[in-house]
């Protein structure tokens, strides 16, 4: 007798979308452009209350624009008036 029914094989999922087949799309692709950007002049400061209270702001700063170290006044919530904020590393 003849078996005219579909093999197992003919309905089973493809779960390997490609990949025993070398496809190249996908997230591994890397663009040469990626290469070719420029990076950024801004970098994130902290400004470090000179009331020693501890607070401090985070900000950020164009390193080429502004050499010197940053002194702004602000805020100090701790202290409860307006102090000089200096220019410190992010550790």
């Amino acid at each position: 007798m003849l078996d005219l029914r579909p093999s197992d094989a003919q309905f089973a999922p493809n779960l390997n979308h490609g990949r025993d087949q070398g496809c190249k799309s996908g997230p591994a692709v890397r663009h040469d452009s990626e290469d070719l950007m420029a990076k950024s002049n801004v970098i994130q400061i902290r400004l470090v209350s000179s009331a020693d209270t501890g607070y401090f702001y985070v900000t950020k700063k164009n390193a080429r624009a502004q050499t010197g170290k940053l002194e702004l006044k602000k805020y100090d919530p701790v202290a409860r008036k307006h102090v000089v904020f200096r220019e410190a590393k992010i550790k």
